[in-house]
């Protein structure tokens, strides 16, 4: 966020209304039953992102970020995955990952 962007959140005069970062960019909204949409359909994000709850300029705000722990990588992990690995179908399910 740019400090000329904080510096007028700050002074109070602003209608915006933080509901979420990632990268280095900070989503605003005017509409308050907007934000609360908005936050509803990007928790639904995860597990792609990692998506946290925070309070930003005394707004609950989410904070999302890649997740580096992906589904295909949480997959590899599991019981099942390791049973299957090396039978026909994990090398066909591995095939089509790639």
């Amino acid at each position: 966020m740019s400090e000329g962007t904080l510096k007028h959140l700050l002074l109070g005069k602003s209608e915006l209304i933080p509901f979420s970062i990632f990268d280095d960019k900070v989503l605003f909204t005017n509409n308050y039953e907007n934000k609360s949409i908005y936050i509803k359909e990007l928790k639904n994000l995860v597990p792609k992102f990692i998506v946290k709850e925070t309070e930003f300029l005394d707004q609950n705000c989410l904070i999302i970020y890649s997740s580096p722990n992906s589904i295909k990588n949480y997959l590899r992990r599991t019981k099942f995955w390791q049973s299957i690995k090396t039978s026909q179908s994990g090398i066909k399910i591995r095939s089509i990952l790639k």
